[in-house]
């Protein structure tokens, strides 16, 4: 990193530390979130990436700005997430200088920091109402621009679209990636809600509640989890091993904590939540039913999942199909099932090797009685193509 990125990085971390302040939800969002050096960008830019929301920044932008200017920035940025602007799918808007004008009035009509350059702001748009939603002033705006077709005017809505904070095209890397960036963005939003305090959500503007309440839709990062499964029954782009690493990281990965003090603010302690490891390596229990449903291309997927899952975890492999046949360490593939009889997924559950596991994945076609009531633990049920849940509990994942 190079002195002046270095710098910058310092100079965002000196504001994320003021936003807390004004901006609590926002700085529990940033804080959360990486920050990474990105000359392409000019400015600075917000999308996700590799599992978690990224800043992206241009260092000379940065310290370019005043101290108050890189405040404003970065809850633009943050208001673009929780107006969910990265997800939108570009290719239903033909009109892209209405959509990027009405996503940069929506944002900054929430931002009371001065931002730099020209900011597109509302008062240059009298026929828009205050308080309206992103689509609804785009739907105006478009629908006015086509009606005029006055060349005059138009050359002027491309004049203030230069004008625009960000580049708003780096965000067709999250909408390619399709609901997958969605389950990331909930996640971190619900995370940072939690951090906040009645009294912080009170003083929100109605707005922004609304909108932080529309994106979480829930209490915890499982509700998003839950949406993404629901979406993944219908969307077989979305990768079952992706879905399945995420069920485990929510139960085995870093838990944010407010009596730990946070890297980028440790005097901040007790006000923004900082991150405490796992104790050790966590423990996963992977049950294979061997009845038969299990073929040579399912088992080749379960071996090289488990291989990347014993990379970070203490993976223990179970082997059943109406009784536990086999039990031992995960250390390398594996070429031969022991079992091929009936199905009966109880057995697993009353095994002890699940004493002091952190979560449990059971990969199988679900053709088989379960226990009527959830174990103490979480529990993955990763099915084979054509597999049924076998209970009302636990988590799905469908192998495609």
């Amino acid at each position: 990193m190079t002195p002046d990125a270095r710098h910058a990085r310092e100079q965002l971390e000196a504001a994320i530390h003021k936003m807390v302040a004004s901006y609590p939800f926002h700085a529990h969002l940033v804080s959360a979130a990486r920050l990474e050096e990105d000359p392409r960008v000019a400015t600075m830019a917000v999308t996700v990436r590799g599992g978690s929301i990224v800043f992206l920044y241009d260092a000379a932008f940065v310290l370019s700005c005043t101290p108050q200017q890189r405040i404003g920035t970065l809850v633009h940025e943050t208001l673009h997430i929780l107006f969910a602007h990265p997800h939108v799918d570009r290719s239903r808007y033909r009109d892209t200088v209405a959509r990027l004008l009405a996503e940069e009035v929506t944002v900054n009509e929430h931002v009371h920091e001065p931002l730099p350059g020209s900011p597109i702001r509302l008062e240059m748009f009298p026929e828009l109402p205050p308080g309206e939603d992103t689509e609804t002033r785009y739907l105006r705006l478009a629908s006015r621009r086509s009606a005029r077709g006055n060349h005059s005017r138009e050359a002027r809505r491309q004049e203030l679209a230069a004008r625009s904070l960000d580049d708003h095209t780096i965000w067709s890397e999250v909408a390619s990636a399709g609901a997958w960036t969605e389950l990331v963005t909930r996640a971190a939003v619900e995370e940072a809600l939690d951090q906040t305090t009645p009294d912080e959500r009170a003083r929100m503007e109605p707005a922004i509640r609304a909108a932080i309440e529309a994106v979480a839709r829930g209490e915890s990062p499982g509700r998003a989890i839950a949406r993404v499964q629901r979406l993944s029954e219908h969307a077989p782009d979305i990768d079952w091993r992706l879905l399945l690493r995420a069920y485990v990281r929510d139960h085995t990965g870093r838990r944010r904590v407010l009596h730990r003090p946070p890297r980028r603010m440790p005097e901040l302690v007790g006000v923004v939540a900082g991150t405490v490891a796992h104790p050790g390596r966590p423990r996963v229990v992977a049950a294979i039913d061997t009845s038969g449903s299990i073929d040579d291309a399912a088992l080749g997927a379960i071996c090289s999942e488990l291989a990347h899952l014993a990379r970070d975890h203490e993976v223990f492999v179970l082997e059943a199909d109406a009784a536990v046949h086999s039990a031992y360490r995960y250390t390398g593939p594996i070429t031969s099932l022991t079992g091929r009889g009936g199905t009966d997924l109880r057995p697993v559950f009353s095994s002890p090797h699940l004493r002091g596991a952190d979560v449990a994945v059971y990969f199988t076609d679900g053709e088989g009685p379960a226990p009527e009531r959830a174990p103490a633990l979480p529990v993955v049920w990763c099915l084979v193509p054509r597999g049924r849940a076998p209970a009302r509990w636990g988590r799905v994942v469908r192998m495609r």
